[in-house]
């Protein structure tokens, strides 16, 4: 096909016609402009059934279950003539379109490997490639999945965190720096992560890939999406060591542990009144600045605080939710049912406090 020979000159031309709207980074295919856009949105679609471990290429799939399955790598060793003689990413591609034959020195049940899978394979060296800048060796063996890499870690200078890549440590030092170099073009809006602002995104195209398997609500990131369905399986990975209670997600624990060390890092720029959340902080400054962007649609009433206007709406609808134990009327907040039971109950609450 002519778009297939379009794509295979540009490996000789080194075109690269595909670029990321987000980091500018220019790719020969569209297949691998697509695999790189996750390390921006986060979306990990290839799933291991055995341990359930996500991965953003079908080929780091298949590497993992390879460790399952304890098989040998897929391609072992390879023989072949040409322009592209040397065993380079750009050769597998084009031995997958000419559909040239591949030695496999494995089991026949294991020849079921389609021509799709040795392309994913060749357009994820060539991405390697790509971004080493290295083209591997004629004759270089495929590592085996059980061979393990020599890893170098990275130190925060900061707080001594410890990581496996050095972009990691970069995202990880703006944290103590407050540096936020990626932008939002439509509300200035800036994030200290480029995946960060990838997610952010969604919130202005709508785009919500991840849809929940339990009530298919959708959601712009993956990590919201497994937050959420927690609330359907009950799970609370994340444990208290002070007092053992559970969470759902690491900041619904970061937020906790504040009870305990009573630590308050937002702090009021009007009144310096501190609080243990930044929402917590924000609703506050809303009592200075008299905005009210809470807005009944019934009556258009406005109130500083979602808690507000879901009091005032009973009073459309009629709910009364908050029920007297003495009397059994009935009232639209907590605090009118305190008011109401010091005021007209006042013997019957002094009496039930004493039994207490």
């Amino acid at each position: 096909q002519a778009g297939t020979l379009q794509t295979h000159i540009r490996i000789h031309s080194g075109e690269k016609a595909h670029q990321c709207q987000l980091c500018n980074a220019p790719f020969i295919q569209t297949g691998q402009l697509r695999v790189h856009l996750r390390t921006h949105t986060g979306e990990r679609p290839f799933q291991c059934d055995s341990c359930g471990k996500k991965f953003t290429r079908s080929g780091h799939l298949r590497s993992n279950e390879r460790i399952h399955a304890e098989e040998t790598p897929l391609f072992h060793k390879s023989k072949f003539k040409g322009c592209c003689a040397k065993r380079s990413p750009q050769r597998l591609i084009e031995m997958a379109e000419t559909k040239m034959d591949i030695e496999e020195p494995f089991l026949e049940t294991q020849r079921i490997q389609s021509e799709t899978a040795v392309k994913e394979e060749a357009a994820e060296a060539t991405n390697e490639m790509e971004a080493t800048g290295h083209q591997p060796k004629s004759g270089t063996k495929r590592r085996s999945p059980k061979m393990k890499k020599a890893t170098v870690d990275y130190d925060c200078a900061v707080c001594g965190k410890r990581f496996k890549k050095r972009s990691n440590l970069k995202d990880h030092e703006r944290v103590h720096s407050g540096e936020r170099p990626y932008s939002c073009e439509w509300c200035s809006k800036s994030f200290s992560k480029l995946g960060s602002l990838g997610v952010h995104l969604r919130t202005h195209t709508g785009d919500k890939p991840f849809k929940c398997t339990y009530c298919d609500k959708g959601f712009t990131s993956s990590s919201n999406c497994e937050i959420h369905q927690r609330i359907h399986t009950g799970e609370k990975p994340f444990l208290c060591y002070v007092c053992k209670i559970g969470f759902k997600s690491r900041y619904e624990l970061r937020i906790h542990a504040r009870t305990h060390t009573n630590e308050r890092p937002y702090e009021c720029n009007v009144c310096s009144k501190r609080f243990s959340q930044a929402s917590n902080m924000q609703r506050h400054v809303r009592i200075h600045t008299s905005e009210k962007p809470h807005q009944c649609q019934l009556c258009n009433a406005s109130f500083i605080q979602p808690g507000g206007l879901r009091d005032h709406v009973r009073v459309h609808t009629g709910e009364r939710p908050f029920q007297c134990g003495f009397c059994g009327k009935g009232f639209t907040t907590s605090s009118n049912l305190k008011s109401h039971e010091r005021a007209v109950h006042a013997e019957e609450l002094h009496t039930a406090e004493q039994w207490i």
